[in-house]
């Protein structure tokens, strides 16, 4: 049922970031999955990052706004409870990254958003038929850090993030940038 629900949310995020775009906007549009590993026991991730250039988008040509680039994240954790439970916990997050320019092929970036988590798990009970679940949804404070790689017809990056109020998580992802 989880997973369900987290690869409908995956299809309106998208379909929303390309129906906001306008047609007349030549935005690159980058596709990057990307492997996480958060703390707290919510271990190794799989995910997907969706970014474009916000000036382009809100065609603006000068300016701090004419260098964020807007991204959306899908993250799928895969944490381990032990023997006989179901954990299931993913990340929905939006926001903005602003480089720090440097004369390198390494990009340094800063930014913020907002992350949408959601944490469930289903417990062999004591009595048979009787299991005992939870579910529990928060929305949190995003900041990061990362770093962008040129290696010629790939672009890569490296990236921490600190999640502030509701799961208070660090996480640390590398990925590959495709597109644009």
């Amino acid at each position: 049922m989880i997973r369900k629900s987290l690869f409908a949310t995956a299809a309106v995020l998208s379909t929303a970031l390309f129906l906001a775009t306008p047609s007349q906007v030549e935005a690159q549009v980058t596709f990057s999955p990307k492997v996480s590993y958060a703390s707290d026991n919510i271990d190794l991730g799989i995910g997907l990052r969706v970014a474009t250039p916000l000036g382009a988008l809100l065609q603006v040509e000068d300016g701090f706004l004419s260098e964020l680039t807007g991204f959306a994240d899908l993250d799928y954790f895969f944490p381990d409870c032990g023997t006989g439970c179901d954990f299931d916990y993913f990340e929905i997050a939006a926001g903005a990254a602003y480089p720090i320019v440097v004369d390198a092929t390494v990009q340094p970036y800063v930014g913020a958003g907002l992350i949408y988590s959601n944490i469930s798990f289903d417990l062999p009970g004591d009595f048979p038929g009787f299991p005992f679940g939870d579910s529990d949804s928060e929305i949190s404070l995003n900041l990061l850090g990362g770093l962008g790689f040129d290696l010629g017809p790939l672009d890569a990056f490296s990236e921490v993030r600190i999640e502030l109020g509701g799961a208070e998580l660090f996480v640390v992802s590398l990925g590959a940038t495709f597109g644009g």
